[in-house]
């Protein structure tokens, strides 16, 4: 709308574009900043939001690339065969978290189509099932996989309802088990999880249970004592109050003795420098008064 009333002002694209990188629309902020900078090629807030628009866009393209090769995204994603349907009599209640429904890595049937594997991802009980491997999958495997997915779930090719969603298990999903420490974490909450029958606690509600219990004895024993939080707290500001004194009254001392001083001598001592000081600090101050003037216009174009 902005865009439309003011063909020529600059921050009307930048907002779209900007709007445009946060729904993923990569491709789309690309020519906004474009058709932007046609009219304002100068303005480096539409050159720093292409470049982060393309950046954004070659996510995908790059991480594939370094383990398959160039990749296109607008290439059609891959569709195999289809996955059979489950021969009569097996009920999805069969199906537990020792038994999981994900077919062998290497049955020739994986990945399925679009609309399969979002559903797939969307109903997957645990991260392993998500990036479709067994618990014991070496690093390459879960790069492998999640490239696979990653490829085909892309903002800019899938357009299913819930495929956006399903990409964020997904990233979910491998930024967990690619990382040493939280997959050994995430491990031993699958095995807590067998152990009381599954409770419907989530990884996250897990581990920041067990974080807490892994507190320091004594800070568990105060946190036991109604009150005990507030005086903390007051026992800090009666530590941090004084400390930030301090630091004020430094930094007022040594700006009195680096900046005032710095002025008295080149007015007193360089003429000639002491002009080029003040056009510099003019030069700031029109700058500043320029900053203050767009955010006026952006609160008063903040509703149009």
């Amino acid at each position: 709308m902005c865009i439309e009333l003011r063909p020529e002002w600059p921050k009307g694209y930048w907002r779209k574009g900007t709007a445009e990188i946060e729904a993923q629309e990569y491709k789309q902020a690309v020519a906004t900043f474009e058709k932007g900078l046609e009219r304002s090629p100068t303005d480096q807030n539409l050159v720093d939001g292409k470049r982060k628009a393309l950046q954004m866009a070659a996510v995908v393209d790059n991480i594939v690339g370094q383990e398959y090769g160039e990749f296109d995204i607008d290439a059609p994603a891959p569709n195999p065969q289809p996955v059979p349907e489950p021969a009569a009599g097996v009920r999805e209640a069969d199906i537990t978290d020792d038994q999981p429904a994900a077919a062998p890595m290497n049955d020739g049937q994986w990945p399925g189509t679009m609309e399969e594997e979002v559903e797939r991802i969307i109903n997957a009980t645990d991260h392993y099932s998500i990036l479709h491997v067994p618990q014991d999958a070496s690093p390459e495997q879960l790069r492998k996989n999640y490239h696979t997915l990653a490829k085909m779930l892309h903002p800019d090719k899938c357009k299913l309802p819930r495929g956006e969603e399903a990409m964020k298990n997904l990233s979910i999903a491998y930024g967990t088990l690619n990382n040493d420490a939280k997959r050994k974490n995430y491990d031993d909450y699958l095995d807590a999880r067998k152990e009381n029958g599954g409770n419907g606690e989530t990884f996250a509600e897990w581990d920041h249970r067990r974080q807490v219990t892994n507190l320091p004895p004594w800070l568990m024993k105060m946190q036991q004592y109604r009150g005990c939080a507030l005086v903390l707290v007051i026992l800090m500001l009666i530590i941090l109050i004084p400390l930030v004194l301090i630091v004020v009254v430094l930094v007022i001392i040594l700006w009195l003795i680096c900046v005032f001083p710095r002025e008295c001598v080149l007015r007193c001592c360089f003429p000639e420098e002491w002009e080029e000081y003040k056009e510099r600090k003019a030069e700031e101050q029109r700058k500043a008064r320029q900053r203050m003037d767009e955010e006026m216009q952006d609160a008063l174009h903040r509703n149009v």
